[in-house]
């Protein structure tokens, strides 16, 4: 293998693998919206999109942005490409913000020209950067153009702003106008929806992304491999598949640790004893990742971390009134309050400890064998975390 040849996978958050496996349905229902959007119908169904970090969310919208390029216009139809808009709630902090989103050079003008130490200054203000005005704008830029609004890390944005963003969308369609949003976001996005009182998740379609099956995890590594001339043993593909436990980002992390060992090595067939040495690699970001979750909890909150964690580990997943009982009886245990139950219930999902996919009744690990190494790390073994101990179960995880 040549050493200037790129490595296809690329571990980390929003980054697109190499072979998109096992999110065929997914894709499916993204796909039809964007035809049918493109098409000119307006009464498309919205897409909502909920996991823990690492499963994919971020890649599904780049997939919609990527399906809309396809949609080319035709002289025989009335097929048009649809415009995107990515949104990151960073640069949506009010409801004045907006407007700004959908604006183009064009529609800026000089506001006032100051003199500096550089020279002259101008400070450019957008043209009908009201709402009032923006408004007619975006529905007949809607209607002359399809427009799809991709709205990542949605559970960082503000309630109101949530349920203000939903509301434009609505009129915009009841103006005839051509709108298509998807949103992604953590189980937190649930919260927030709440609380902005928007019926919009629940008229719109829902997609949980989660672990994959192991046969499509098996083949998140297999098929780039075999695109770049490098076949693997089963046995050892199986054993890859186990220690990931089928969780997207830790694949990605596997595929390049074994690629740049591979390509070290000028090996085409990878084994177990290949496997063994990109696995230091591969341990290290896992510690990295679940430290990062393990020191957003400080001091007490730490203490009731490791109990919660025993808990699952006993259980493998809870229903709602189980786990608040659960989490209940360990404040009480250790002389807090009942009063932060709740709270405490919202930091689990908003950590990925614990995560409550669409439709789902119980509440599930979010990343997998986190559990095992918050519980290792209560006698200071957490460091010495190596990945998952027990092998794949049909039916299953080892948490």
């Amino acid at each position: 293998m040549s050493t200037k040849r790129k490595n296809p996978f690329t571990p980390g958050y929003g980054r697109f693998p190499p072979y998109l496996a096992g999110r065929e349905t997914e894709q499916n229902l993204i796909s039809e919206q964007v035809e049918a959007l493109a098409d000119g119908d307006y009464n498309v169904t919205d897409i909502t999109i909920v996991g823990p970090r690492g499963a994919g969310k971020t890649v599904a919208l780049q997939w919609a942005a990527l399906e809309a390029g396809k949609k080319k216009r035709s002289l025989f139809s009335k097929k048009r490409t649809p415009q995107v808009v990515r949104i990151l709630p960073d640069v949506l902090k009010r409801k004045e913000d907006i407007p700004k989103l959908f604006l183009s050079p064009k529609d800026f003008d000089i506001d006032t020209i100051e003199t500096g130490p550089s020279g002259l200054r101008a400070k450019w203000l957008p043209i009908g950067n009201s709402l009032t005005g923006f408004f007619p704008r975006l529905v007949k830029q809607s209607k002359r153009r399809p427009l799809i609004l991709l709205l990542d890390e949605a559970h960082s944005l503000a309630p109101e702003l949530c349920g203000f963003m939903f509301q434009i969308v609505q009129a915009v369609r009841q103006e005839g106008g051509l709108l298509l949003l998807i949103l992604a976001g953590t189980p937190g996005l649930y919260g927030v929806m709440a609380r902005a009182r928007a019926t919009f998740h629940e008229r719109g379609a829902k997609i949980s992304l989660g672990l994959l099956e192991p046969e499509a995890a098996a083949d998140a590594i297999r098929i780039p491999l075999a695109r770049e001339g490098i076949s693997i043993k089963e046995v050892s593909l199986q054993r890859i598949v186990a220690d990931s436990q089928c969780y997207p980002y830790f694949l990605q992390a596997w595929g390049k640790a074994l690629w740049t060992e591979a390509n070290k090595c000028a090996l085409t067939t990878l084994d177990d004893e290949l496997v063994n040495h990109a696995a230091e690699e591969v341990n290290a970001i896992r510690r990295g990742l679940y430290e990062d979750r393990r020191s957003q909890w400080r001091g007490v909150d730490q203490r009731f971390l490791i109990e919660i964690a025993k808990a699952v580990k006993i259980r493998n997943s809870f229903g709602p009134e189980a786990l608040e009982n659960t989490v209940r009886n360990i404040l009480l245990g250790q002389d807090r309050s009942e009063d932060e139950t709740s709270p405490l219930i919202e930091k689990l999902v908003a950590t990925d400890f614990l995560w409550k996919p669409w439709g789902s009744t119980h509440f599930i690990p979010g990343i997998p064998s986190l559990v095992s190494y918050v519980i290792e790390s209560e006698e200071g073994s957490g460091e010495k975390f190596a990945g998952v101990r027990e092998p794949m179960l049909a039916g299953g995880l080892a948490w």
